[in-house]
């Protein structure tokens, strides 16, 4: 699987004037030094994001976009950044997170503003937590990496059989497909992979 060399650093005024912003069309794995950064009329599902330098994930207000509006970031994994998501939403509209795994166990998985006035839903995390914290449904506790995935030395973020990622997505913001085109499968597993022949596994402790 290769790695995309692109910069990721787009302000989204309407998809059909960013060619590429649709990130549903084309699943990326971006590593280090690129970040997505997202502002207005966007889909972005179905990405490994991983050793980023600052986060994996920026949704926030900027000059040129001042309003957030309708941006879904969905079926995300997300691993070893020193932010892996940062959201400011607090003048958003019609935003939402969800089915997203991240994975910063020696930083922060999620800094978020604005919560209580979008969808968030079904998000495993690893990591600290500014502006948020885990209640079991917008917000859960994912374990550490070694239970949840097959192989995250070797960057390899298909998680395991008995991951606690397996079988606990909202259905409802799922997309069809996974990162490598095959189909979902009932009930939906978290982040850009889903486990073929799959047993849900109980939630860690």
């Amino acid at each position: 699987m290769g790695i995309q060399r692109v910069t990721l650093l787009l302000c989204l005024c309407g998809v059909s004037e960013c060619l590429g912003a649709v990130l549903e069309i084309q699943p990326t794995v971006a590593q280090e030094d690129e970040e997505f950064e997202r502002r207005a009329d966007a889909v972005i599902r179905n990405n490994v994001i991983f050793d980023c330098t600052i986060s994996g994930i920026t949704a926030a207000p900027h000059a040129a976009v001042p309003h957030m509006r309708n941006v879904r970031i969905v079926n995300n994994t997300l691993v070893n950044h020193p932010v892996g998501v940062r959201i400011r939403w607090d003048k958003a509209t019609d935003m939402v997170f969800a089915n997203n795994a991240v994975f910063c166990p020696e930083s922060t998985a999620l800094d978020v503003s604005g919560v209580d006035a979008h969808k968030f839903s079904a998000n495993y995390l690893s990591g600290r937590l500014v502006g948020a914290s885990i209640d079991g449904s917008r917000f859960a506790e994912g374990g550490n990496l070694a239970e949840a995935f097959a192989a995250p030395a070797e960057h390899n973020y298909l998680p395991k059989p008995d991951s606690a990622l397996v079988g606990r997505a909202d259905p409802d913001l799922a997309p069809p497909q996974d990162f490598s085109g095959t189909a979902r499968q009932l009930p939906f597993d978290l982040g850009a992979y889903e486990v073929p022949g799959k047993t849900p596994a109980k939630s860690p402790r």
